[in-house]
């Protein structure tokens, strides 16, 4: 009980200050999206030990690969999306006004760029598939080197600060489940508006990368 309390609190943390911290640098100028989550998910790590993932992906990929103990995954899974809904609840304490009112007055469109800190989505006019497979492409890339560098955090923030410079922000930025279904959560409770689920009538495919 002790233990699962302990990864619980440490996964909690480590992804509300990792979130909260990523989604502050979005909200400056000038905003580089490399250094702003591969620094924020470093220090996210260090607070959370270097036996927290901060992300739902990157724990089942390793409880699956059997370097993450099953029994953990549930208690990982609680702490990863309190903390982001909690990241999320933070930023819209702290975004300025007209940053939190604008969330969804583009929903579907072609302006998404009000859509940091909460969330990510594609380029418009990008093609939903070729998206999908950048996005598994990336996640895969992010996976391996996560399970390879032995809970460092530095090498964890260089990781995805790599694969944000290579693919994109839209791509690599948004590399955890917690933070884009967490965020859409908080944008829609907020406005009561449950269209930032929706991208072209499709279901948020992002938040499964």
């Amino acid at each position: 009980m002790y233990t699962s309390l302990r990864v619980m609190l440490s996964e909690f943390l480590g992804t509300w200050l990792y979130l909260t911290l990523g989604g502050l640098g979005t909200l400056n100028q000038p905003y580089i999206p490399a250094l702003t989550w591969g620094a924020a998910l470093t220090v996210g790590s260090l607070v959370g030990g270097p036996s927290s993932h901060l992300n739902p992906a990157v724990t089942l990929g390793m409880s699956a690969s059997g370097q993450s103990p099953l029994r953990s995954l549930p208690g990982k899974f609680i702490g990863q999306f309190s903390g982001a809904l909690v990241a999320g609840a933070t930023l819209v304490g702290v975004a300025p006004t007209n940053t939190v009112h604008s969330m969804v007055s583009d929903v579907n469109m072609t302006n998404m760029e009000w859509a940091e800190p909460w969330f990510t989505v594609p380029a418009y006019g990008s093609s939903v598939y070729s998206d999908i497979l950048t996005f598994t492409l990336a996640a895969v890339m992010f996976q391996l080197v996560f399970s390879a560098s032995s809970g460092s955090a530095l090498y964890h923030g260089i990781n995805l600060a790599t694969i944000i410079t290579v693919l994109g922000q839209h791509i690599g930025a948004g590399l955890n489940p917690a933070r884009e279904v967490m965020g859409r959560m908080v944008v829609s409770f907020y406005h009561w508006n449950w269209d930032v689920f929706m991208f072209y009538d499709v279901w948020a495919w992002i938040p499964l990368a």
